[in-house]
């Protein structure tokens, strides 16, 4: 054990060192008579470089125990950013390393699994029980004849919404980690995107020619899900991977209009959704025993038109997003009922007409008027969410009629942030998420970190295991709070 432990720590060093050596080798040289020779008509090239490493610790009030055991996870994160460009050319890389910290000690945590056994993605991704290397951006860009053309893993980012956004089309939708989100582990996509700018408009063409499936928590982790019926209990399973072929192409178009400061853009897809259906497969019985209900993640295509739209006024920015599907799949109702005695496995699927907008704003708050000691920025983020099947049998998505609001209050020109964040269930009563996040970053490149999040959900019925909760129902007993400690270079 101990010489595993000196072989994971000396890993660990390692990957600092290569991390810090990558930072000290960070430098520009385009026309720079220090790097390189000045000469008429020669082209001119650049070479960026940065990241972090970073100690990240998760504890929750409802599972500590004692003080060594109290940290439900802690990770150690590298991130390292890559840039180098020429006139014609441009190469981007962005990797991140996580690792299971109880891998290196026990005592310390109660240990956290990325995935069950080794995997491999087609976005490059390797995953294994206690770590997890990905490249969310790694990816040539070249400009041929005016269209910027980009190929490899990318984070295609379409819609004004600041957070559910029903135009965003591409990439795994991330469930592992439940509320405790770090947007750096967004998974990237292998896509061919095409775009191009006129004036005052611009078309772009995304490709993706590889389905990548998003995660879901392992069994027995802080966020694997859970239900307060005493008669049955999900096993979730990993969701799998659609086959590569013609049919499983993720295809998507966008038009942009830019006019007056408002963005208006229309777009279409077909491919793979990125929404899964968590489809009942089979039941297990077990002696003494809640029933077993194996429910694995299913992912089918689907068509999508949409529309997005954003407007500044002032301090005020409006955004609008809207999409609308023929053909999106969803699991047939089940029906009333306290059991699955009557259920058919594996759950029956269709294709139902589907529609999802979000509607929102963003306000700079004008605090220092009313205050004049006030150095700092304040800023209103509001958001409502909803999505509905337009068929009377199917209950609307379980996350819709969300609502959204954020404080971002910045000082020292954003090196202090506190956010204070509510996201309310308006569709289940006494359903919702407030939290409160704080971060410090030093001129040296040091960054605090620490969130508490609280959330809140009734209690189910276990007679109505069949009717749906709301999102936060199955999180109700995960208040947490989370610490860490970065260097950025």
């Amino acid at each position: 054990m101990k010489w595993r432990q000196r072989k994971i720590i000396n890993s660990i060093r390692f990957i600092m060192v290569l991390l810090v050596t990558a930072a000290r080798s960070s430098f520009t040289y385009a026309d720079s008579g220090q790097m390189k020779p000045e000469s008429d008509g020669e082209e001119s090239t650049s070479f960026q470089s940065g990241g972090y490493v970073e100690w990240r610790g998760l504890t929750a009030p409802n599972n500590a125990t004692n003080v060594r055991g109290m940290l439900l996870t802690h990770e150690f994160n590298g991130k390292i950013d890559l840039e180098y460009k020429t006139d014609d050319w441009r190469w981007r890389s962005v990797s991140l390393l996580q690792i299971d910290g109880s891998y290196v000690d026990k005592d310390w945590a109660q240990g956290y699994r990325y995935c069950s056994d080794n995997r491999r993605f087609l976005n490059l991704t390797v995953c294994g029980e206690h770590y997890e290397l990905s490249f969310p951006e790694l990816y040539l860009e070249h400009d041929v004849a005016g269209i910027k053309v980009r190929a490899g893993n990318q984070l295609i980012k379409w819609g004004t919404a600041n957070f559910v956004s029903p135009t965003s089309y591409f990439g795994p939708k991330q469930m592992r980690n439940g509320f405790d989100l770090n947007p750096d582990a967004t998974q990237g996509v292998p896509v061919l995107n095409l775009e191009k700018r006129y004036v005052g408009w611009k078309w772009n063409v995304v490709v993706a020619p590889f389905h990548v499936p998003g995660n879901v928590p392992q069994r027995g982790e802080f966020w694997y899900p859970e239900t307060a019926s005493a008669t049955m209990t999900p096993v979730l399973e990993q969701p799998a991977t659609l086959a590569t072929s013609i049919a499983n192409v993720g295809k998507g178009l966008r038009l942009t209009s830019f006019w007056n400061d408002t963005d208006i853009s229309v777009s279409a897809y077909n491919g793979p959704d990125r929404d899964a259906v968590f489809q009942p497969m089979r039941a297990i019985l077990v002696p003494s025993a809640p029933l077993l209900i194996e429910i694995t993640p299913s992912y089918h295509n689907v068509t999508y038109y949409g529309t997005d739209f954003s407007r500044p006024i002032g301090d005020l920015t409006l955004n609008l997003e809207a999409a609308y599907s023929p053909n999106k799949t969803s699991l047939r109702p089940l029906g009333a009922g306290s059991d699955f005695s009557n259920y058919n496995f594996p759950g029956d699927t269709a294709s139902v007409p589907f529609v999802a907008y979000t509607l929102g704003f963003s306000y700079l708050l004008p605090v220092k008027g009313l205050w004049a000691a006030f150095s700092g920025k304040t800023a209103l983020v509001v958001e409502w969410y909803d999505a509905k099947y337009l068929s009377r049998s199917y209950s609307d998505p379980q996350q819709s009629g969300m609502f959204t609001w954020v404080i971002n209050n910045t000082w020292r020109d954003g090196a202090i942030n506190l956010n204070l964040i509510g996201v309310i269930d308006t569709k289940h009563a006494d359903s919702q998420m407030d939290q409160l996040m704080a971060t410090y970053q030093f001129d040296e490149g040091l960054e605090l970190e620490a969130a508490v999040s609280l959330i809140q959900a009734p209690q189910q019925d276990a007679t109505e295991i069949t009717k749906q909760e709301s999102i936060f129902s199955v999180f109700r007993d995960k208040d947490f709070a989370r610490f860490g400690v970065k260097f950025h270079f």
